[in-house]
C-alpha cells in the first residue's frame, strides 16, 4: 500500500468487507512511521552515498543533469522540487524541495539550486 499509492482507509474497508482480518487505520500509520519510513530513508541514504562515491571515483560530473518542477498551475507555486540525475545510468542522485520565495524561478535560480545541491552533497 505504501508504494502502490492505495488509500489505506479504502483498502482496509475493502479487506474487512471480505472478512479478512486487518489492523486499524491508526496502527498502519504507527507501523509506517516506526518501521517503514526509517527503513526506506536508510536504504535511500546508503544508495545515495554509493552513487556519490561512484561519481567522485569515476569523475563523471559532466554526466549530471538537473530538473526542477513547481506546484501545478492554480496552486500556490510556493515549492520547487529540484532533482539531480545521473543521465548515463538514469538514476536520481538527489532531490531537494526548495522554497520558491528563496530564489525565484529563473535561470539564475537553476544555477543557484545546482550549486546548493552539489554543496550539500559535498561534491565541491
Amino acid at each position: 500500500m505504501l508504494f502502490a499509492g492505495s488509500n489505506i482507509a479504502t483498502t482496509l474497508r475493502l479487506l474487512s468487507s471480505l472478512n479478512i482480518k486487518v489492523f486499524d487505520y491508526h496502527t498502519f500509520f504507527s507501523h509506517q512511521r516506526t518501521y517503514l519510513q526509517p527503513a526506506i530513508l536508510k536504504l535511500w541514504r546508503e544508495d545515495q552515498e554509493r552513487l556519490i562515491q561512484r561519481l567522485i571515483l569515476e569523475g563523471i560530473f559532466d554526466d549530471l543533469m538537473s530538473d526542477g518542477r513547481t506546484d501545478s498551475p492554480g496552486h500556490t507555486g510556493a515549492q520547487h522540487l529540484y532533482t539531480l540525475i545521473l543521465k548515463r545510468l538514469g538514476l536520481i542522485v538527489h532531490m531537494e524541495l526548495v522554497q520558491v520565495s528563496s530564489y525565484g524561478l529563473n535561470t539564475l535560480s537553476q544555477e543557484i539550486n545546482i550549486h546548493l545541491v552539489m554543496f550539500r552533497l559535498n561534491l565541491y
